[in-house]
């Protein structure tokens, strides 16, 4: 069994015990660079989509672990099929605790991520649906 499996028994295991609430929250891999917690693998969407029932929700804040990079790792994320996105976001990421500090958007930037993320789920929409 590879770690995807055991990502999805896991899932599975809470929904045997009663809890049918569950999706699955990729965070990406862990990579050999200096600097960077995770390595964002949105291959793992679609695989994790076809292969079972659970919606995929992407945390891309977590994913790169940087600010900057936040807003294209949501729109890739959607791109390739995630259900939804978990986005850090702070009025002052620079006071922010934890990882606020480089890994939080602003608001300003939550807002043009959604419209954005609206626009690629649609044209994902138009290409899945023929």
């Amino acid at each position: 069994m590879g770690p995807i499996d055991e990502f999805i028994a896991a899932g599975e295991y809470i929904v045997s015990q009663g809890n049918p609430r569950v999706l699955l929250c990729p965070r990406g891999t862990m990579p050999n660079l200096d600097g960077y917690r995770n390595h964002p693998d949105e291959s793992v969407t679609p695989l994790l989509k076809g292969k079972t029932w659970a919606p995929v929700v992407v945390d891309p804040s977590h994913a790169v672990g940087r600010a900057k990079y936040v807003p294209s790792m949501c729109l890739a994320a959607i791109a390739y099929g995630a259900d939804g996105l978990i986005i850090e976001s702070h009025i002052d990421p620079s006071r922010g605790i934890g990882d606020d500090p480089v890994q939080s958007v602003k608001p300003e930037v939550l807002a043009q991520i959604i419209t954005d993320a609206r626009a690629v789920w649609d044209l994902r929409t138009r290409y899945t649906q023929s």
